[in-house]
């Protein structure tokens, strides 16, 4: 059977050791966490430049839809500026 003083030794290498370990998994971990945050952080930035983008094409098509709206009315004031008659307003000719 162990003395007691062996006991103890074997049991503060064993503490010991287990220290050794968790001081070992906690170096990983902060590692680990270091590098996903910096992931994060890029995730973040092109999140935001998408958000950019997003809002610049928002504004583009509300252009576009305003110039085609505009286009829409100058095409359809067409025929009265260069003096055309719709139908209706013609005078039947005797030919």
């Amino acid at each position: 059977m162990p003395s007691s003083s062996e006991v103890k030794r074997s049991s503060n290498g064993s503490l010991a050791a287990a220290m050794a370990l968790l001081i070992q998994n906690q170096a990983a971990y902060v590692s680990d966490l270091r590098e996903r945050q910096k992931e994060f952080a890029l995730i973040h930035r092109e999140l935001e430049d998408i958000r950019t983008i997003l809002t610049r094409h928002e504004r583009l098509i509300a252009g576009l839809s305003n110039a085609i709206a505009d286009l829409s009315e100058a095409i359809a004031a067409i025929p009265r500026k260069i003096g055309f008659k719709p139908t209706s307003d013609r005078r039947p000719t005797d030919d």
